[in-house]
């Protein structure tokens, strides 16, 4: 398996913002094209990164990604294929926040990522191994729903009653 690293965060995703003015119109297009432009430049830089020509054939990915300040809930159906995905060292609250479009996903590493919640973790129905060591996690209950997983990393999170690990898989 090759995974690339990127040099820098997948770069927001927002409109320009339009005027009330009579140009309204102008720039709402304006705005839409560069929108366009932006969802251009984000496949060519997945396509980059997984090292492919066409993203449905992208079956592992790696990248740092910030969801405080962009949204990435959108990739999974960018990525329909993709089997493995390490997001370690990227700035995430949950599991949610990756949508639930990551429906093939069988492996993920989301070490270091500042997690306090894995809820969200029914979005990955075939997640097997999740991979979520130092960051601050506490509650395993979201896991209940992941049928399919096998191999659980949480060292150095804030799990409180090691009994639940086991109660979760």
């Amino acid at each position: 398996m090759l995974l690339r690293e990127n040099p820098q965060p997948i770069p927001a995703r927002q409109p320009r913002p339009s005027s009330a003015n009579a140009a309204r119109e102008e720039e709402q297009q304006q705005a839409w094209e560069l929108l366009a432009q932006e969802a251009m430049d984000e496949d060519a830089y997945l396509k980059e990164l997984a090292g492919v020509d066409d993203l449905a054939c992208a079956s592992s990915l790696q990248v740092v990604v910030n969801t405080s300040t962009s949204t990435v809930s959108h990739l999974g159906s960018k990525l329909p294929n993709l089997y493995e995905l390490s997001l370690n060292n990227s700035v995430l609250d949950c599991l949610r926040d990756l949508g639930t479009g990551f429906t093939q996903l069988r492996v993920l590493w989301v070490s270091r990522c500042g997690l306090t919640s894995l809820d969200g973790a029914s979005g990955f129905p075939a997640l097997r191994e999740l991979y979520a060591a130092f960051n601050d996690v506490a509650d395993l209950q979201a896991l209940d729903v992941c049928a399919e997983l096998e191999v659980l990393d949480l060292e150095g999170n804030c799990v409180t009653d090691p009994g639940t690990v086991s109660s979760a898989k």
